[in-house]
């Protein structure tokens, strides 16, 4: 079972022992398990390359960091992701659908891409318009897009995937709000073995990892 910070650790312990003797400190370990082996793990699953929800493992392997939230505008056709304050983290989005002002179901959009805005602008077939929305990520912002004289946003509707919860180490003792089933956990933490037996000797690597500890105190 891994139903614990200290059982992934020594899961851990035991798959790097099968070929290095080294000690690794439980605050290396968190940083190793937060920076490099989840993030790679959730990357793999959701790549630009691959796209997302392609396969059944990728929409079980994720499912349980996806949100469903309904966000109100902060100006005309513009909303605030999700920065962790009300709502988790955003990391990437599935879909994002409109409210608008005339009433009715919301309303589908698709990315408004910058290399073929001009054209999709132009085009009778494509132009955004209210039955016919796109949105653009902007910093940490969506903006929705429709015609000059279209309808403004009541409130956006945004299917994501945040970000995993983190693990802490203070006082001698872990904390971590597991967020992953145990199937999902053991992939992690063969990505948390893989990467510090490849990395183990590498000394940009061993500072980079004290630089973490300085760069980041309270995650430790």
């Amino acid at each position: 079972m891994l139903s614990t910070s200290e059982e992934i650790f020594q899961a851990f312990l035991v798959g790097i022992r099968k070929q290095s003797t080294a000690v690794v400190y439980p605050e290396n370990f968190v940083i190793l398990w937060n920076v490099y082996a989840m993030m790679e793990w959730v990357a793999e699953n959701s790549s630009l390359r691959e796209g997302v929800e392609l396969t059944q493992k990728q929409m079980d392997d994720l499912r349980m960091i996806r949100k469903q939230v309904y966000i109100d505008p902060v100006s005309t056709n513009l909303f605030n992701l999700p920065d962790g304050s009300t709502n988790p983290k955003y990391k990437r989005a599935l879909n994002i659908m409109f409210q608008l002002s005339t009433g009715g179901d919301y309303v589908e959009s698709d990315p408004m891409r910058a290399d073929r805005e001009g054209p999709i602008r132009k085009s009778y077939y494509r132009k955004p318009q209210d039955d016919r929305l796109y949105y653009q990520l902007v910093e940490n912002q969506v903006k929705m897009i429709t015609s000059s004289d279209g309808s403004s946003a009541l409130k956006m509707y945004l299917d994501y995937y945040r970000y995993p919860n983190e693990m802490s180490y203070a006082d001698s003792a872990f904390s971590y709000d597991i967020d992953l089933p145990e199937e999902q956990l053991k992939e992690v933490i063969d990505k948390a073995i893989l990467i510090y037996l490849k990395k183990a000797k590498d000394p940009l690597f061993q500072a980079e990892l004290q630089g973490q500890m300085i760069e980041k105190p309270d995650k430790i």
